[in-house]
């Protein structure tokens, strides 16, 4: 079987997982990335996941994440670069993310409150 690569059925799930949003809160962008929330804060920290301050808040920054910045994430943790060739490779991926379950969760809760409201 070949390889879509991120182009593929990933950008598909992330893409998929924005639906009908422009953003998404950090807990949903977790679940979305299959990632624990302390490792996307140290993602954040780092640098390599652009996010949106929304709201005023000084203390406490509340950060939503758009699709372009999670599409670049993942274009940019999918590619290796190797030490002075310049080359780009893809990495092999052991771990699949494995969106649907969160997805069609969502989808199941987002009908609830539409029948509930009904």
């Amino acid at each position: 079987m070949k390889s879509q690569g991120f182009e593929g059925s990933l950008a598909d799930v992330i893409r998929r997982g924005f639906e009908g949003r422009a953003t998404l809160d950090f807990a949903s962008t977790a679940k979305l990335l299959n990632m624990n929330l302390k490792s996307l804060r140290r993602h954040v920290k780092s640098g390599s996941i652009g996010f949106r301050a929304t709201g005023l808040g000084r203390l406490r920054v509340r950060r939503e994440f758009a699709l372009e910045d999670v599409l670049a994430f993942y274009e940019s943790a999918f590619r290796k670069v190797e030490p002075g060739s310049g080359r780009t490779e893809q990495i092999v991926r052991t771990r699949r993310l494995e969106g649907s379950d969160f997805l069609e969760g969502r989808a199941k809760r987002k009908a609830a409150r539409r029948s509930g409201k009904a």
